[in-house]
């Protein structure tokens, strides 16, 4: 694990927002988890940091957020982008769709409830053997767990 470079906490008090270089490297290192050419889901894309990457990186990546001024912003800019509900994600697209799924930053604001229904629409949007990534703070320690 590796510390951050900056803990940015506003409105929300799980906020966190990483300085712009550690954040291009944790892109890169998500990226690096996929296989060239996969089509890839990112829940919960925020500022597009990952679908920046994955485009550079050859990966055929998606934004899904459930904030419409995100999902605009990012169409706005080439990327692919759609809007809904996390735990609803399986709706928004048909089954086995992706070969991996990213959810960065997004689990620990979640009820248990909420977290089993994602992962059981995460598991029907992945082909068999497809790979999920999940990520979340450890706010105690500022480290990426």
């Amino acid at each position: 694990m590796r510390k951050v470079d900056k803990v940015q906490v506003g409105a929300d008090p799980c906020a966190f927002s990483p300085g712009p270089r550690y954040a291009r490297k944790l892109a890169k290192f998500y990226v690096d988890q996929f296989s060239p050419g996969s089509r890839v889901l990112d829940i919960g894309f925020g500022q597009g940091n990952f679908l920046n990457h994955a485009q550079k990186g050859g990966l055929d990546a998606t934004g899904f957020d459930r904030a419409p001024d995100l999902v605009a912003a990012a169409q706005r800019a080439g990327f692919k982008a759609v809007e809904g509900d996390a735990t609803k994600v399986a709706d928004s697209f048909a089954p086995a769709s992706f070969d991996g799924v990213l959810a960065t930053h997004l689990i620990e604001h979640l009820s248990p409830a909420e977290v089993r229904s994602l992962l059981e629409s995460v598991a029907t949007l992945l082909v068999p053997g497809g790979t999920l990534v999940l990520a979340t703070p450890d706010i105690a320690t500022g480290t990426q767990s």
